[in-house]
């Protein structure tokens, strides 16, 4: 059936044109599928076959690898994972792939490497015949939880700044700083939260500015804050977990445990990113004082 009678020849060419602008983000290929899978099976020839330490490298490096492939398949980005719905690279995301791959990885590390043991004999001595009854520190999954807060909560608190108009003058002085022209921040934005025209334009700085035109050119402190926190804490967790697994004759039974001082940390951190985003930071119609 020809469309063009029913939609009009100048939309009919505008929808020619679009559609070869935008090709396609997801293509069905089997290489792709073939990729994952071979990045997830090598999280357990890792785990089996390297030495012990280096199988929870190579198994956050496989980890990675499957969410970039997925990010470049979807969004077309190699970091897609972590670009949100106003096409920023979001720091909430960031931090739950962060934790995600920690703890599967440091649990994968030990379950395998058990499993391996258990072949040998190594784990019968200790009276322990299930190799992947590794318990998981209660500490850690509060962690969980409390990233999976933040990254459930930022999206809900942030909605309700998208009902809200702007001054008319807050679009001009953004563009002035952003290189933008006010048409553009003016058509992008949601409400008072700044967003790019496209996926391309996100960019890792997105992370640590603020997330309305009001204060999208200024340093988030509390972004900053919880960004250092979570990559300190990540870091050192799987520097316990490599050193824990190249321990000779180390109990492997449990993942290692974090101080209550971390959690209490982490927790803060949290708090004072999710109530950053709470306040207003620009000038909107529904706040401004009446003259």
């Amino acid at each position: 059936m020809d469309l063009i009678p029913l939609i009009g020849r100048d939309a009919a060419a505008v929808l020619s044109e679009t559609r070869r602008a935008t090709p396609p983000l997801r293509p069905s290929s089997p290489a792709v599928a073939l990729w994952i899978f071979a990045l997830l099976a090598g999280v357990f020839s890792a785990g089996l076959l390297a030495a012990a330490g280096w199988n929870l490298v190579l198994i956050v490096a496989a980890l990675i690898g499957v969410m970039l492939i997925l990010g470049k398949v979807i969004v077309d980005r190699w970091m897609g994972v972590l670009i949100n719905e106003q096409n920023l690279m979001s720091l909430s995301r960031f931090q739950m792939a962060v934790w995600t791959v920690v703890v599967i990885a440091s649990y994968f590390a030990y379950a395998l490497f058990r499993m391996k043991a258990a072949g040998l004999g190594a784990v019968e001595a200790k009276g322990d015949l299930d190799p992947l009854n590794v318990t998981i520190d209660p500490h850690l999954l509060i962690l969980m939880g409390i990233s999976a807060t933040s990254f459930v909560a930022s999206p809900l608190i942030l909605g309700t700044k998208k009902t809200q108009t702007p001054d008319s003058d807050v679009a001009v002085k953004t563009a002035l700083v952003t290189g933008d022209s006010p048409a553009e921040v003016e058509d992008n934005r949601q409400g008072t939260l700044y967003a790019n025209t496209k996926i391309s334009d996100a960019r890792i700085t997105d992370m640590f500015q603020g997330d309305e035109i009001g204060n999208t050119m200024n340093v988030d402190l509390a972004k900053l804050q919880m960004f250092f926190f979570t990559v300190i804490a990540a870091l050192a967790y799987l520097i316990l977990v490599f050193r824990n697994l190249r321990t000779p004759d180390q109990d492997l039974g449990s993942l290692p445990v974090l101080s209550d001082g971390v959690v209490y940390a982490l927790g803060i951190s949290h708090a004072g990113y999710l109530a950053s985003k709470g306040v207003d930071h620009t000038p909107n119609q529904q706040s401004a004082s009446p003259e």
